[in-house]
């Protein structure tokens, strides 16, 4: 049976990755997007991006029967302040929360223990090169703005693969 498994980098400029599966044959990679988001517009005049969490769950319904979900488990940074701190903890738990909606199997996973099953650093670059080399997409990881489809692009595979992957991102 055809299953999808979903990885998520989570933020406002994140997003999710989706490969498919069937049995025990090996993961195909489908699609990396980009996150929605709507525009806030707060009283003074000041600008704040928010998931669209009716929009992801759409683009989630699309990719049933879902076998599992991975997404980053980021906190946020010392030093970065109460509002980016707060707007940063609303996007994950509104990404958090349609992912349950719409999968039984949601696994948060920290970036140093993904990123050390694939032996890379937090380099951003080494998470776009592995993207390109295991999916073949040359185009969809080139920009820098893409490391964050890369890194939930592994995070899939990861998901997809239930963390057996070699240090090359490759089936253990």
């Amino acid at each position: 049976m055809l299953q999808y498994y979903i990885g998520i980098d989570p933020g406002t400029s994140g997003a999710l990755a989706v490969y498919t599966r069937t049995n025990d044959g090996p993961p195909a990679f489908v699609t990396a997007l980009d996150l929605p988001v709507t525009v806030r517009e707060l009283a003074s005049g000041k600008r704040r991006k928010r998931i669209d969490a009716p929009a992801l769950y759409e683009i989630l319904r699309q990719f049933e029967p879902i076998a599992s979900i991975t997404v980053e488990d980021v906190h946020a940074r010392p030093n970065e302040g109460a509002v980016n701190a707060f707007s940063f903890g609303h996007t994950l738990g509104a990404v958090e929360a349609v992912a349950r909606i719409v999968c039984e199997n949601v696994t948060q996973i920290t970036p140093q223990r993904w990123k050390a099953a694939y032996g890379i650093t937090a380099d951003k670059g080494e998470a776009r090169s592995l993207a390109q080399s295991l999916t073949g997409d040359q185009k969809r990881f080139r920009r820098v703005k893409d490391a964050d489809a890369a890194e939930a692009t592994l995070m899939a595979l990861y998901g997809a693969l239930g963390g057996n992957v070699s240090h090359q991102g490759k089936a253990a």
